[in-house]
Formats: structure tokens, sequence, C-alpha cells
């Protein structure tokens, strides 16, 4: 896991929000609790990693890939 976050550069806020998605799938508002990110922040974060291929929303519940 550490070798993914390295190899991707992944920011300190990225990095939450795989590790928040390791064992489950989680809904926006399970992530902006335990990232306790702003709505915007996570929002444009969430979409930055989605275009990134890191993760993706599935039935209104994000999923690492």
């Amino acid at each position: 896991e550490n070798k993914t976050s390295s190899r991707l550069n992944l920011s300190a806020n990225e990095n939450k929000i795989i590790e928040a998605l390791k064992n489950e799938a989680k809904t926006f508002d399970e992530l902006q609790y335990e990232t306790k990110s702003d709505f915007t922040a996570l929002t444009q974060m969430l979409m930055a990693m989605e275009l990134k291929d890191l993760i993706k929303n599935q039935g209104g519940r994000y999923i690492r890939l």
C-alpha cells in the first residue's frame, strides 16, 4: 500500500481517502466524516482521483480501484 502511495505521489488528503476505502466502499458523507474534509475540497479530490483511475463511484458509493 505504501508502495502504491509513494509511486503515485498521492497527497496527504488523497492518502486519507485511499485508506478510508481500504476495506469497503463508502458514501460521500462517510468519506467526509472520516477525512474531516469540507464539501468542496472533498468533491474536488474525489473527481481528481476518479480521473486518475484511483477510485470509482459505483451506485453512490466510492470504491478503490
